[in-house]
């Protein structure tokens, strides 16, 4: 082969080189990789978006709570200014009583003349009495006439602070339903972008994530559980007090929960105690049962729709308790539940800032009404965000 024919066999070699280079993908850069990467990403999205709603739903619920705490103090307050406008009138009225009933029967010029011509002295010592305790009474009248004022003036200022925290108290309200509007409108407009395909694609990556958070959260609790049975019977053995709390062990048995270690003569609180399970538990089970498949909805307190806390506390009322409407409150108001120790109807609280719950229903199953464009619905307790449980009657 000539030389010039060598060189433009090697030119067109070296092109077709380049052309395999640009036209082939990279390794395991496959459609069905890029789907998968994608259908990643937008499920780590939705569930940002949703633990970002589920915490502003409860921060929501929280100012209303104030909200409606600031009225009926409003409305307290306001029936005491009535009483305290009531006490005042009845004071002057009194006061007015008081002076005519004296200027009329007695005063100063009575008594003088009484010492001038009484006729005997018993009489005058009569006379001297009921002047003193008509100018007495007048001196009483006079203090609860302050006295009531004092009150009013009180009164007054309760209800314009009363004013001022039921005002605030709604603007939060607002402003979180505004940030929650905004969130839930980016997490619809992702949500519609998923179809065919992709949709499948998200919901096994949804379904893998939350296999992974159940596998590690019960191994967790595994370990924790397993950490205070040994140290207990290590305790009880060697005879040591001593006791210190894991933070995780803690957070997965229930606050108030220990796991302990020797630590010389310190001793620490025991592992929390479980209250009795409740009678009423069943039929707040049951009602929370008949809401599978209704829509959740920020705010939603029933019956068409839910969130999550508005979900417990209907359920609940079914049970004849009464439950605010507030996942935080649920937790902190009634007594708590090691996790090791779930009985249905227990209440089940996620994020160190409680702003998720549902109701536990056995086998490590709840039901509950979990973001924008899902619905009541059974799913596992075991969260890497499992916080703690209470347990509202007994």
């Amino acid at each position: 082969m000539s030389p010039g024919r060598r060189q433009r066999a090697g030119t067109g070699v070296a092109i077709i080189v380049v052309l395999a280079t640009l036209l082939v993908r990279p390794v395991g850069a496959t459609p069905l990789s890029d789907k998968q990467a994608e259908a990643s990403r937008i499920a780590q999205r939705l569930d940002t978006l949703g633990d970002r709603i589920s915490v502003l739903d409860e921060r929501y619920n929280q100012a209303r709570l104030r909200e409606d705490a600031a009225r009926e103090a409003l409305a307290a307050t306001t029936e005491r200014l009535e009483t305290s406008d009531a006490q005042l009138t009845e004071a002057r009225e009194r006061l007015e009583r008081v002076a005519v009933a004296t200027y009329v029967h007695g005063g100063s010029a009575s008594l003088i003349s009484v010492l001038l011509h009484g006729d005997n002295v018993s009489d005058l010592d009569r006379r001297r009495r009921y002047v003193r305790t008509a100018l007495d009474d007048r001196r009483q009248a006079i203090a609860d006439v302050e006295n009531a004022q004092r009150e009013l003036e009180a009164a007054q200022g309760d209800l314009e602070s009363q004013q001022r925290v039921a005002h605030l108290a709604a603007a939060d309200a607002e402003s979180n339903r505004a940030k929650a509007e905004t969130a839930i409108a980016s997490q619809r407009h992702t949500l519609a972008k998923v179809q065919g395909e992709m949709s499948s694609l998200v919901k096994a990556e949804q379904e893998r994530r939350a296999a992974e958070e159940e596998r590690i959260a019960q191994a967790r609790l595994a370990a924790s559980a397993t950490t205070t049975t040994t140290t207990t019977a290590v305790k009880a053995a060697t005879g040591s007090p001593s006791t210190t709390t894991s933070t995780t062990a803690k957070s997965l048995l229930g606050p108030g929960a220990t796991t302990t270690t020797t630590t010389g003569s310190t001793t620490q609180p025991a592992p929390l105690t479980s209250p009795p399970p409740s009678s009423r538990a069943s039929a707040a089970v049951e009602e929370a049962k008949r809401q599978l498949g209704k829509p959740y909805v920020f705010g939603g307190s029933g019956p068409d729709n839910f969130d999550c806390s508005g979900l417990v506390a209907w359920a609940w009322r079914a049970a004849g308790v009464t439950l605010p409407h507030s996942a935080g409150s649920q937790y902190r108001d009634y007594p708590k539940v090691p996790l090791t120790a779930l009985q249905p109807g227990d209440i089940v609280v996620f994020g160190s800032d409680l702003h998720h719950d549902g109701i536990y229903v056995g086998n490590g199953q709840m039901i509950h009404a979990p973001q924008t464009g899902d619905v009541v619905k059974y799913a596992s307790i075991y969260r890497q965000d499992l916080y703690g449980a209470s347990r509202p009657a007994s």
